[in-house]
């Protein structure tokens, strides 16, 4: 990647999301760029590079977006994506937010256990590591994914690390191109 590339490889389904939800919840032009290049799993540095602009700059404004979208951080990114997805596919996402997506606007669980069951069988994932990708998409974290299916925090860490392998994602926050790749998937069947 050169000293500073423009955002011009993010295209598609997560284009147009972000862009949705860009307005929907008031973000700058900064700000709109920036979750565009992270709901396709850029990380801080690789944003900061993109958009020529400092790290700690990239982190203010992945706060303010947090703040603005209600959610709690990158994980909940593809909670996020799915929210504003089911929304568009029912005709009702509103161009500007009155209930904060963690006031569940939309009930996405159907939508999330849909889009985990395709991301598994399309990387042959395990049952339990299905279940452990479910939970992450909605953005759980390791110690709530550890109590709801009763095993232990280690074992979901390991669950996730085979999910990230399996799919060759180099983190979760890179879980919302899988997402998205299966909303282009799903656009492209039934258009």
């Amino acid at each position: 990647m050169s000293e500073r590339e423009e955002p011009s490889d993010v295209t598609g389904p997560a284009d147009d999301i972000s862009a949705r939800i860009a307005r929907r919840y008031a973000l700058t032009a900064q700000q709109g760029r920036v979750l565009q290049l992270l709901v396709v799993g850029r990380r801080n540095r690789e944003i900061a590079l993109v958009l020529g602009i400092a790290v700690r700059t990239v982190r203010a404004h992945l706060a303010a977006i947090f703040a603005k979208t209600g959610i709690d951080g990158r994980d909940e990114t593809s909670r996020l994506i799915l929210e504003a997805h089911a929304l568009e596919a029912r005709g009702r996402f509103p161009e500007h937010a009155s209930v904060p997506p963690a006031q569940g606007l939309v009930d996405i669980t159907a939508l999330a256990d849909d889009v985990a069951a395709r991301i598994s069988r399309r990387y042959a994932l395990t049952v339990r590591q299905s279940r452990v990708l479910e939970l992450l998409v909605v953005g759980r974290r390791n110690s709530e994914i550890a109590l709801v299916l009763g095993i232990a925090a280690h074992t979901v860490r390991d669950h996730v690390s085979a999910i990230l392998a399996k799919t060759d994602t180099a983190g979760r926050d890179e879980v919302c191109r899988l997402v998205l790749e299966e909303i282009a998937l799903e656009r492209n069947a039934y258009p």
